[in-house]
């Protein structure tokens, strides 16, 4: 896995990892999406709603939400 990947897969719910240079645990999680269609869609349909994150105006309204609770002063 790569040094940042918690912060972009959620394991076994938008995705999976594997062990870099672990081939038995790459195919282990491709058996898993072959054998389970029921959970790929599963994955696929949270991947969709976590990347809506990611669109430019609802990353900014993030950010701006963020930034404005930060430095806010009444």
């Amino acid at each position: 896995k790569w040094e940042n990947y918690s912060e972009i897969i959620d394991d076994n719910k938008t995705g999976f990892g594997y062990a870099f240079g672990d081939v038995d645990d790459f195919y282990k999680k491709l058996l898993i999406i072959a054998k389970s269609k029921k959970k790929l869609k599963s994955m696929k349909k949270k991947c969709l709603l976590e990347s809506d994150k990611y669109i430019p105006n609802n990353a900014a309204k993030i950010l701006f939400d963020n930034l404005e609770q930060q430095y806010y002063v009444a």
